[in-house]
């Protein structure tokens, strides 16, 4: 744990953790958790050919590169050629939003105890989805705003999906899951001896890194005349799950808890940060030289990647497997 570190960085460590928890309530980052699979991150983070290392290999490359969606690693060229939607995380298309409403479309009419518990909790929305006739209607609704507008809305529903698993939508998913509740993450299983939980911290509020019932909807849903979901409903309300936009960015994982050895692994970066950068990691994360990381990507088993500005302008990258 924290006691294996040096006194200088342990209080450099600490340091930074009040950092994020000082100031007004409305301005701190949210301190949230993600459970992980290490069989799954080595699968991620390095080719087929070189999966066969120290853990500190693989923990040296979580920090550099972080985690990303599902997209980026299981939802290959081929697939995302041969659909007209959904290709990309800037992907904000006509064809983009029929399919949405046809997914949602398709959850609100299940009859799992679930599914009718979140509609009765959210009859307004249940019913638009219900009706096939409001497909055109959402679709010109949306086009009324900015394509960075469009974003928000598309993941603000594509969340509903995202936190439904195999029942919603799984490659092609652009959002990751974390969840405010380091218990609900820590319940996270693949392997009972393989399992890690991220330490994250991201901005707080309507924010374009993070979307989910726990925090405020894109205000343009109103204005275009939109069904929201209510605050702290969901189809696993009890997860307590936040959606991070494409990628558990390394700039903003703490640490991570490896629950084989029962060490906590502080994010390397972190410990050699400036009193300046300290003061403004709560807005720009923990600076981390990438340099090398278009070439470096090209090691992984990433198909493909994200890049966002601190302002959170996104834009995919690097879709590179080759033939």
């Amino acid at each position: 744990m924290l006691e294996e570190i040096g006194w200088y960085q342990r209080n450099l460590f600490e340091t930074a953790v009040a950092r994020l928890r000082s100031g007004p309530e409305w301005g701190r980052p949210l301190l949230v958790y993600r459970g992980a699979s290490k069989n799954l991150l080595r699968r991620q983070l390095f080719s087929a050919r070189d999966l066969d290392h120290f853990d500190e290999y693989l923990f040296a490359r979580l920090f550099y590169f972080g985690e990303k969606a599902r997209h980026f690693s299981l939802d290959d060229d081929e697939a995302v050629v041969r659909r007209n939607w959904l290709r990309s995380v800037t992907d904000v298309s006509p064809k983009t939003f029929e399919w949405l409403f046809d997914q949602l479309h398709r959850i609100v009419r299940y009859r799992y105890r679930r599914v009718r518990a979140f509609c009765s909790e959210n009859p307004t929305l249940a019913a638009y989805f219900s009706e096939r006739s409001h497909r055109r209607d959402f679709v010109r609704r949306v086009a009324l705003v900015s394509r960075p507008m469009r974003a928000l809305i598309r993941d603000y529903y594509l969340y509903l999906l995202h936190t439904y698993g195999r029942k919603g939508v799984h490659a092609q998913t652009m959002l990751i899951s974390a969840s405010l509740e380091l218990r609900q993450a820590s319940k996270f299983k693949d392997r009972a001896d393989e399992n890690v939980v991220l330490y994250l911290f991201v901005p707080r509020g309507n924010s374009r890194f993070t979307v989910s019932s726990f925090t405020r909807p894109p205000k343009c849903l109103r204005m275009i005349g939109l069904p929201q979901y209510s605050p702290n409903t969901g189809l696993y309300a009890e997860q307590q799950e936040i959606a991070l936009r494409g990628a558990v960015f390394p700039q903003r994982i703490l640490g991570a808890s490896d629950r084989t050895s029962g060490h906590f692994i502080v994010n390397p970066h972190l410990l050699q940060m400036s009193p300046g950068q300290l003061k403004e990691m709560p807005r720009a994360g923990i600076p981390i030289n990438q340099d090398d990381f278009d070439l470096l990507v090209r090691e992984t088993g990433y198909l493909g990647y994200a890049h966002a500005t601190p302002e959170g302008r996104f834009s995919a990258l690097g879709r590179r497997r080759e033939k």
